[in-house]
């Protein structure tokens, strides 16, 4: 029991750690050609030119795991509370009670995550190369022309 929960803690650590480098990796991607004054710059730009609303969607879309896991453990703090708060259950069971009321929340605030994952609109594709990479590209593939020929 020991082995599993150490293992399957140090399984969810790991998916959460790469799931937030993935973000910043797409983020670096994204705005890779302007230097980090400008990228911060339009970075706060586009959170500028969305609502409130917006960027709350935003966040919760791309922290949905900090998301859930900060629920789950609100949930349990808040269950663990009330069950202690009844009598007439042993310590066991109060913790298997809060636990039960914590993963019911956990699913709810996953399903509500998914659906909101899904329902949002595919963005058009942005164009990541600027004027100077294409002209840089555009002379690699001319001197790769010269080379086979």
């Amino acid at each position: 029991m020991k082995t599993f929960l150490l293992g399957s803690g140090v399984a969810a650590t790991s998916i959460l750690f790469a799931d937030h480098a993935r973000v910043h990796y797409e983020d670096r991607q994204l705005l890779r050609h302007l230097d980090q004054e400008a990228a911060d710059k339009a970075r706060a730009e586009i959170r500028a030119q969305r609502g409130v609303l917006a960027e709350l969607n935003y966040q919760i879309r791309e922290n949905r795991n900090m998301v859930v896991g900060v629920s789950w453990l609100s949930c349990m703090g808040g269950s663990l509370l009330y069950t202690f708060s009844k009598k007439g259950l042993t310590t066991t069971q109060r913790i298997v009670t809060a636990r039960m009321y914590a993963q019911g929340f956990t699913i709810l605030t996953m399903m509500a995550v998914a659906a909101l994952e899904l329902t949002e609109t595919p963005a058009p594709k942005k164009e990541i190369l600027t004027d100077e990479w294409k002209a840089i590209l555009a002379a690699h593939a001319v001197a790769a022309s010269l080379n086979s020929a």
